[in-house]
């Protein structure tokens, strides 16, 4: 049985007033990623405040769960097991390496096809992926072992690197020093901020001059350098805050989260009703869905 109550609580961004005036966009998170500017390893959406600013997906998944174009600006159903997804033309990463067809199979062919690549949590989400084609200089083909037609949603969370610098310095050397395709490309990594300069090349511009991503682990602290104007943004935060950061001037933006809650019965060796798939049926029907969805 799984119930979706995450989206009850969902994912509050809390937005200062004067974020248009600054030049630097400050963001607090609860933590930057472990491994880095390594986007392969963790999936911790609180590293996604960091990555999505320098990094950038075949697709992108909007907020109301639909997928919308990014590196990609259209793809299609060739065969029950082949996705074609078609590139942006002239696409480049801020080292200059082309993001080319060819740099999009090799990253999908490097997570699905290598022992490194296969160890890594981003391989886990496109696990039925068998491989990946380059047939022009802007279409890949992405085959898989049976139909999958959440593909395209999926691809989303594999954001690409750039291949020629990751085979020369590897995953060690490409966490110290990213290179990305995103509006931002980061100056500077410290162990509690990571500095971004906006790019004049991207197909994503950037709104801002500048970016830091600021690690503040507890909610409390991100809350109190919103309203002292320490930062711009504040994501993570609880439905508890609302009241105190818009008495304060600052625009609440509420978000369904993207999870969901499951609850898991073990019925391996134990005496327990629900070995029987009837019992496990009937509570799943017993559960009044339509409420919860309407009423939370």
């Amino acid at each position: 049985m799984r119930a979706t109550i995450s989206a009850a609580l969902g994912a509050i961004a809390l937005l200062a007033a004067n974020t248009a005036s600054a030049q630097t966009l400050k963001v607090g998170v609860s933590a930057l990623p472990p491994a880095q500017g390594n986007p392969y390893h963790g999936a911790s959406g609180s590293h996604w405040w960091t990555w999505t600013a320098m990094y950038d997906a075949v697709t992108v998944v909007d907020e109301k769960g639909d997928v919308q174009p990014a590196l990609a600006q259209s793809w299609k159903i060739n065969s029950p097991t082949e996705w074609r997804f078609e590139l942006r033309p002239n696409l480049k990463f801020d080292n200059g390496e082309p993001v080319d067809a060819a740099a999009v199979a090799w990253v999908i062919n490097y997570l699905r096809k290598s022992q490194e690549g296969q160890a890594t949590s981003a391989s886990r989400t496109i696990d039925l992926v068998t491989g990946a084609e380059a047939l022009s200089p802007t279409t890949v083909a992405v085959t898989t072992s049976r139909p999958d037609v959440i593909l395209p949603s999926k691809i989303s969370a594999i954001f690409m690197v750039a291949p020629k610098l990751w085979q020369e310095i590897g995953p060690g050397g490409y966490s110290a020093k990213p290179v990305g395709t995103g509006a931002f490309k980061v100056v500077a990594w410290q162990p509690e901020r990571v500095q971004f300069v906006a790019r004049t090349d991207s197909w994503r511009k950037a709104k801002v001059p500048g970016m830091e991503t600021i690690a503040l682990e507890e909610r409390t602290a991100r809350v109190q350098a919103l309203l002292s104007n320490q930062i711009h943004f504040a994501p993570e935060l609880s439905i508890d805050n609302v009241a105190q950061v818009e008495q304060a001037g600052h625009r609440v933006d509420m978000v369904p989260a993207s999870g969901t809650l499951g609850i898991q019965y073990i019925v391996a060796g134990r005496d327990t009703p629900f070995k029987d798939l009837r019992v496990r049926q009937a509570l799943n029907l017993a559960v009044d869905k339509e409420s919860i969805v309407k009423g939370i």
